[in-house]
C-alpha cells in the first residue's frame, strides 16, 4: 500500500491535531480513536532548532481500549 508523503511542519507550533490525526491514521498507528487537541509546552532554550523544542500533550476523543 502506497502512502502519500505528508509535509512535516518546520516548527512545533505548526503541528495541529488535524495534521497529527491524518499522519497517524494513514500510517496505521491510530485506528478507532482521534486526537481531540494538542497542547505545546516549550522545553528548549537558546538559538536554532533547540529553541523550538516542545513537549506535546495529546488529548484523545475517547479512552483507548
Amino acid at each position: 500500500m502506497l502512502h502519500k508523503q505528508k509535509t512535516i511542519p518546520k516548527r512545533t507550533k505548526r503541528i495541529t491535531a488535524e495534521w497529527l490525526n491524518e499522519v497517524l491514521h494513514d500510517s496505521g498507528y491510530l485506528k478507532d480513536i482521534d486526537i481531540e487537541s494538542i497542547s505545546r509546552e516549550p522545553c528548549g532554550v537558546g538559538e536554532g532548532f533547540v529553541s523550538d523544542m516542545a513537549r506535546l500533550t495529546i488529548t484523545y476523543d475517547k479512552e483507548s481500549s
